[in-house]
């Protein structure tokens, strides 16, 4: 679940990060939204999968808490343990402001739109909660495939090639958050 929801954040926030050319990004959000239309299925696999993806996550929280100490890892994967659930914590809010943002508000996703609401009159601490949803976002993802490389056993033999996929992977989706935030900001 997680490696589809990181694969469709890649897309989003690429096509995000196209604000830098405003006629680009929005030929690309409207082609977006024809295929969403098209093909409703999509929209909803992808929210039974956030779904799905929340319910398990809620699930290790009732489990283990939001303390650091946890009996269920080595000393060495406490701390991405605590930060993965603490991001969880804040990836799920963001999430539900997020849809709430853009999806309850009707209009096409153009780059004038996307623009106004996201500054909302140049507010700095939305500003703020989109890049630490964005920090959060890449470590939450870059943990979860290397947690999920060796659940899996496909971290033996090659720890270095899973290590540079999964900082890879948190390392894309900064940077395409940030051109996104910039392009909507500034």
């Amino acid at each position: 679940m997680g490696l589809l929801l990181t694969l469709f954040v890649f897309m989003h926030l690429g096509v995000a990060a196209l604000g830098l050319a405003p006629a680009r990004y929005d030929a690309a959000a409207s082609a977006l939204r024809r295929l969403g239309d098209r093909i409703p299925i999509l929209e909803a696999a992808l929210l039974i999968l956030v779904g799905a993806q929340a319910a398990v996550g809620i699930r290790l929280l009732i489990r283990s808490g939001l303390s650091y100490r946890s009996s269920r890892c080595k000393d060495d994967g406490q701390l991405r343990y605590f930060f993965q659930r603490w991001t969880a914590v804040l990836l799920l809010a963001f999430l539900v402001f997020h849809l709430a943002m853009f999806k309850l508000w009707p209009g096409e996703p153009s780059f004038a739109t996307v623009s106004h609401r996201f500054t909302l009159g140049g507010n700095p601490f939305l500003t703020a909660f989109y890049a630490l949803a964005v920090a959060g976002i890449a470590f939450h993802a870059g943990n979860g495939l290397w947690t999920g490389a060796s659940v899996w056993g496909r971290r033996e033999g090659r720890p270095r090639l899973w290590l540079g996929i999964a900082g890879a992977s948190g390392a894309i989706i900064v940077l395409l958050g940030f051109i996104a935030i910039r392009a909507f900001t500034g």
